[in-house]
Formats: structure tokens, sequence, C-alpha cells
């Protein structure tokens, strides 16, 4: 906050102990599904992609090419209107396309049909196969690590709340008495018992004591931010 130590007052702290008493950190529970999780979410989001990749991977691919040649040498410089089709699979790709003239005397289409194979392509596309089937698996230990995550991150969420409570109803109670002792070595002071150092000493021990109460609020809205931040809220599911 930019604050020296020495200059670290109760005034200075943010005032968060009302907005933390007036919301329902206190007294709700920390609950999550592991549905909501976000890691989870993510965690399923690249299975499925892997899936549809390894699905594109055996399936048969089609594709088609249209075209206009200006001065087709192969009709005697007349243009043409081209069309293609393309299958491939396993390394094989068969090609068939019609040639139709759109000027000259001839208009006579022609048509191409070609068959090739690679042994490269085939072993390319094996690979990927395999390549596809590791993805999946990967994705599949990707949701067992969410899975134990989400419980590791529920209980630490859940554990660090409960200590926190505890040490803010203890914070609370030493600063009451500090308060109270504020008041008598005040007196005694009066009464000249003490001394003035002994009077801003308590004083002191009273400031101490409220900047930790304040500290311990922090924390605790820190804590149910982090547990939120694991978790997909209403706006992001829309």
């Amino acid at each position: 906050c930019s604050l020296n130590p020495e200059d670290l007052t109760p005034e200075n702290l943010p005032d968060v102990t009302k907005i933390l008493e007036n919301s329902s950190i206190l007294n709700e529970s920390i609950t999550g599904t592991l549905q909501d999780y976000k890691a989870m979410e993510k965690a399923q989001w690249n299975k499925n992609i892997a899936e549809l990749e390894q699905e594109l991977n055996k399936a048969l691919k089609i594709s088609a090419d249209f075209g206009y040649t200006y001065k087709n040498s192969s009709f005697n410089d007349n243009d043409t209107i081209d069309t293609s089709f393309s299958l491939n699979a396993f390394g094989a790709k068969l090609t068939a396309g019609i040639a139709m003239p759109v000027t000259g005397q001839n208009k006579t289409p022609a048509g191409q049909l070609s068959l090739s194979w690679s042994p490269n392509s085939h072993k390319e596309q094996k690979i990927k196969k395999e390549q596809g089937q590791i993805n999946i698996q990967l994705a599949n230990l990707d949701i067992l690590q969410a899975t134990e995550d989400f419980r590791t991150d529920l209980e630490e969420s859940i554990t660090t709340k409960e200590d926190l409570l505890w040490t803010r109803s203890l914070n609370i109670e030493e600063a009451n008495l500090y308060r109270e002792l504020v008041s008598d070595m005040q007196n005694w002071f009066n009464a000249g018992f003490i001394t003035d150092s002994e009077n801003r000493q308590a004083q002191v021990n009273y400031q101490k004591a409220l900047i930790q109460c304040k500290i311990t609020d922090i924390e605790l809205l820190l804590n149910s931010i982090k547990t939120k931040m694991l978790f997909i809220d209403e706006g992001e599911q829309k």
C-alpha cells in the first residue's frame, strides 16, 4: 500500500470490516461443483478438440475447386471454366476434373481423371492418427488431474477460511482486552501510578491489535475472491 511500517495505522488500512460483515462471506459455506471448476472445463474442452481432430484424421477428405483459365493452351488458347474434385484417403489421392471452353468454335468439354499414391503421405497420416490417440490420452490425464486439483483447492479454501475465522475471533477478543487496558492505563497514568512510556505502550498494543483485525478481514476477503475465481460464474456461463 506504499506505506512505511512506522506509518501503518488502522486508519491507513482499507475499511473492509463493514464490507465483510455486510456480505455473506462470514456465514456462507464454501462450495463448488466439479462441473463448474475452471480447470475441469478447460480439460474437457481440450479432450473434445482432440477427439474432433482424431475424427477428422480418420475421415475421407474431399475438396473441390472452381476456376477460369485465360487462353488455355490445352484448348488452342481458348478460355475455359475449370472444375475439379479431389478425394484423399490412406495416402491416395483421386482427382477428377472437367474443363469447359467458353470461347472459340469448339465447346466440347474435356475431362481428366488421375490417381496417385504416396508412401510418405500414408506414413504421415498414420503418424497423425497415433499423435491424435496420444492427445486424447493426455486429455484424459488432464481430466483426472483436474478432478484431484478440485478436491485439493476446495479443501484448502475451506481450511484457510476456518483458520482465518478462528484467528479473527481471537484478534477481536484481544483488541477488546487492549481497549479496556488502554482506558485503565490512562486512569493509572493520570493518578501517577505508571509512566508516560507505559501508557503509550498500551496504546501502541491496542493499535497493533486493531491492525491485525483488519489484516485478517482482508485475508478473508482475498480467500473468498480466490475461491470464486476457481469456478465459472453465471456471467461466464452466459
